[in-house]
């Protein structure tokens, strides 16, 4: 039983790592071949649509259906909560720096807590209170209050960061409707991720779709950001969660920022100020007491209701 649960903590711990890498990516992608980045983002949902399609053709072909009155629910679901969601973050991530769109992006719960709070009547209790303050702090260092150049200069890219949270909240919340619907949440993935694909390839510039048809050197970066932090970082959340309380998961998912910011800093020479990093701390402090508060109430949807990330 230990062994089982110490495997399970490892593929939590290497689904956020791999989840970690979606910045370098798009960095490599849209800065060192001149991508466009609707194109980065099209290929990305639209080739892991297909292995999710094949997959459930193959294996399970009955969780492919949807009901009639449910299609403009999913429609909604892949145009805002992938398409709008995918812009927004690549964008914080090519406008600005990689651990910063990060920090930003772990404003989700927030988001969700709002949404509970007004849609659903859920009472602030202290600890979300004081979540809710510390993300409010936290996104202020990142932004850069304490230097009002550095703000002016980067205000484009955290108001992307913040719309990347906002969009990972919608996900979020659209995928557990979706269960509650009573579909499988490899069909909501499927879906989701296909009509995002197909809005994704509407809007990028055709020239560039067709360029990577002729480009083989493009095929292996395209490939890797659509299985690795895609496909197989949830495969190994949703795998570690069997053996792994999902609080516990989503404490160890936290480290995703931090693994961004290590790797960017490493491999881009990106870094962040000490404001910053003491604002990405509150941000992730944040986070934790969230997760503590759901342990005592209604939890927030998490990324184990549907097997998917940014």
């Amino acid at each position: 039983m230990q062994r089982l649960r110490l495997r399970g903590y490892l593929l939590v711990l290497l689904a956020a790592s791999q989840w970690a890498t979606i910045g370098l990516f798009y960095r490599i992608l849209v800065d060192q071949y001149g991508l466009a980045r609707q194109t980065v983002v099209a290929y990305r949902a639209g080739l892991s649509a297909l292995v999710l399609i094949a997959g459930l053709l193959l294996r399970q072909p009955g969780w492919l259906r949807v009901r009639r009155q449910d299609w403009p629910f999913f429609a909604l679901f892949g145009v805002v909560g992938v398409a709008g969601f995918y812009l927004a973050y690549i964008a914080a991530i090519s406008s600005g720096s990689v651990a910063q769109a990060a920090v930003l992006l772990y404003t989700a719960p927030f988001w969700i807590t709002l949404w509970a709070t007004i849609r659903e009547h859920e009472l602030l209790g202290l600890r979300k209170l004081l979540a809710l303050g510390l993300a409010f702090v936290g996104c202020a260092l990142v932004a850069g209050i304490t230097d009002p150049v550095h703000l002016r200069s980067n205000g484009l890219a955290i108001l992307w960061g913040l719309g990347s949270g906002l969009g990972y909240a919608v996900y979020s919340v659209c995928s557990a409707v979706a269960t509650r619907r009573g579909y499988r949440p490899w069909t909501v993935v499927t879906y989701s991720l296909g009509i995002g694909a197909i809005m994704l390839f509407a809007v990028a510039p055709l020239g560039d779709t067709s360029r990577i048809l002729h480009t083989p050197s493009l095929w292996g970066w395209l490939l890797a950001v659509a299985f690795l932090p895609t496909l197989l970082a949830p495969v190994c959340f949703t795998w570690g969660l069997q053996s792994v309380p999902t609080s516990d998961a989503s404490i160890i998912a936290t480290l995703e920022p931090v693994i961004a910011a290590g790797l960017a800093a490493l491999l881009l020479g990106e870094g962040l100020g000490f404001a910053q990093l003491l604002g990405g701390a509150c941000v992730l402090a944040a986070v934790l007491l969230l997760t503590a508060a759901g342990r005592q109430g209604k939890p927030l949807p998490t990324t184990d209701q549907a097997p998917t990330h940014a």
